[in-house]
């Protein structure tokens, strides 16, 4: 390994100690700040599951930090890394809804809603328990690669819709220049992560 190459994997590594930090101190924010005091039945209940959606997705995205670092890819085996990679995979359906319950007034996380993640998570453990280094792909593998790239593209673009939706109509300031930040940061690392 080249002194550039160490160089690289301490950033990498970094980066990524830092960013599992900061989710992990937001989540530990949204628990800890769950339970809105002032607020009516049906606000409370939205806010409360706002927040238990927030903290699944920051901890869903540690899980996907931890399992992206190239030692985890390379070194463990397809077995290993299909549980992380089936819940990194379901990482936008929770961003979705997560911006539903956020922007939608009128919007009711119902029971029903845990079957876009549920599917998106068992495309992403399916293409991982069906990759075999050395060996050719699968219909199976090659169904799964497809729906496991384009399928958060489709949830990315919900997410954007759902942001924009009624933006006119809103009239707190701070929530509308907060979704032109969910539109625009959906948008890029939607586009980096299917790109990589």
């Amino acid at each position: 390994m080249t002194e550039l190459q160490l160089a690289a994997a301490l950033l990498d590594a970094a980066l990524r100690g830092a960013a599992i930090a900061l989710l992990l101190l937001i989540a530990s924010r949204i628990r800890r700040d769950s339970a809105p005091v002032t607020l009516s039945a049906p606000a409370t209940a939205r806010a409360r599951n706002a927040a238990r959606l927030l903290t699944l997705f920051t901890l869903a995205l540690c899980i996907q930090i931890v399992s992206s670092t190239p030692l985890f890819e390379r070194s463990l085996p397809s077995v290993w890394q299909a549980l992380p990679v089936g819940i990194s995979v379901g990482n936008s359906v929770l961003f979705w809804l997560f911006v539903q319950l956020l922007f939608d007034d009128d919007f009711e996380l119902r029971r029903w809603h845990a079957l876009p993640w549920l599917f998106m998570f068992a495309s992403g453990l399916t293409f991982a328990l069906s990759f075999g280094e050395g060996t050719p792909a699968t219909t199976v593998h090659l169904v799964t690669q497809a729906l496991i790239r384009w399928l958060p593209l489709l949830f990315a673009v919900l997410t954007m819709v759902a942001a924009v939706r009624r933006w006119s109509a809103d009239l707190v300031e701070s929530r509308r220049q907060l979704r032109a930040f969910v539109v625009v940061a959906g948008c890029v690392y939607t586009a980096v992560m299917v790109a990589l």
